[in-house]
């Protein structure tokens, strides 16, 4: 049965509803290590944990997050050494890597420190990490809400017209040359 525009709309409606109620709560080294598991080279918005390590101590610390994850249960792991993500994990992972857009919005919280959140957009989907600390806080947002979600960061200014203002202008030719 092939679905009308609006019955798709609301099932990914639905479906992101669902999964918005959990978030996932994992380190640099972590989401990078899931990240592996999509054949991605990159992803934006994680820092490089693995930057400054030797050779030896980037195997440690991939077991280290191995380990961290299993034990949230994030991943399980069989006798044989083989990993397996969870399903709702592994579809936010392929979000952040395979995304057509990110937002990037590093937030001042007064003297709480700094939150950087970064805003996965693929298609109709959204997936939110929000950094705070060494804690990325990962889970779906719906798209509807983004615009409202990034506001409640940032600090919008009215423009006032203000004729005692210098005015600096570009002229029409220097735009196109630029």
């Amino acid at each position: 049965k092939i679905k009308s525009k609006k019955e798709k709309e609301d099932c990914i409606d639905k479906s992101i509803q669902v999964k918005q109620m959990e978030s996932f709560k994992i380190t640099a080294k972590e989401f990078l290590l899931l990240c592996t598991a999509t054949d991605a080279d990159e992803v934006y918005g994680v820092d490089d944990a693995y930057e400054n390590l030797t050779e030896d101590n980037v195997e440690k610390e991939v077991r280290n997050a191995q380990k961290s994850l299993e034990e949230k249960n994030y991943i399980q792991s069989d006798f044989d050494g083989n990993s397996e993500i969870r399903d709702d994990l592994m579809e936010l992972i392929s979000c952040c890597v395979e995304c057509n857009n990110v937002i990037s919005v590093d937030h001042a919280q007064g003297n709480k420190g700094q939150t950087n959140v970064v805003y996965y957009i693929q298609d109709e989907k959204v997936v939110k990490s929000e950094k705070k600390d060494d804690i990325y806080i990962i889970g779906w947002l719906k798209k509807e809400m983004l615009y409202s979600d990034i506001k409640g960061l940032v600090k919008i200014l009215p423009m006032e017209r203000n004729n005692n203002i210098d005015k600096f202008h570009i002229p029409q030719n220097e735009v196109e040359r630029a």
